[in-house]
């Protein structure tokens, strides 16, 4: 349970500091309505690409944690790196568009700060909750199974966006 906690814990909290400074920073630098038309081109965009399986592949980097950073190391030290790495989102690959939607509805809303920090630490939490599901199955069911997993995620951020879509261009005619 401690150990929960702490993975929590650490990949939430550089999350929510990283996300509430950089939407902080969007919404000094841009206006809010450049913000929503953004925020709808890319959600359109990417909806139409993951319902139809177009080859579209979510903003990110293929970069990996270096094995020497983890090797001999705490758990402690160990989830700290993991956390600080993967709880934002933007050193690794994330194969979800969606993802990347929220820092810019949150740049484009009357408290920036809180909600980038919010959004920040909810999508970490997301991908902790997916981390701690694999470590408690015995067979994780291997690649091919994670692959269709991933397939029909990315269909259902898909429809998702779809729907966020059509609410945002109803936003963006109100802006």
């Amino acid at each position: 349970m401690v150990r929960r906690a702490w993975m929590l814990v650490a990949f939430t909290v550089p999350a929510a500091v990283f996300w509430g400074s950089v939407t902080m920073g969007v919404a000094f630098l841009v206006p809010r309505p450049v913000i929503v038309w953004a925020a709808v081109i890319y959600t359109v965009a990417y909806a139409v690409a993951q319902v139809l399986a177009l080859p579209l592949r979510a903003p990110g980097r293929s970069w990996q944690v270096p094995s020497q950073w983890l090797v001999g190391r705490s758990f402690a030290v160990r989830t700290a790196i993991w956390g600080m790495t993967l709880g934002p989102g933007v050193m690794t690959r994330n194969a979800f568009a969606g993802s990347w939607l929220f820092p810019l509805l949150a740049a484009a809303s009357a408290e920036p700060l809180v909600m980038g920090a919010a959004s920040g630490a909810l999508h970490a939490a997301g991908r902790v909750a997916g981390i701690m599901r694999q470590m408690d199955r015995k067979n994780a069911g291997g690649f091919f199974d994670a692959m269709a997993r991933t397939m029909r995620w990315r269909t259902v951020d898909g429809v998702l966006l779809s729907f966020l879509a059509g609410l945002l261009i109803v936003f963006a005619g109100y802006s």
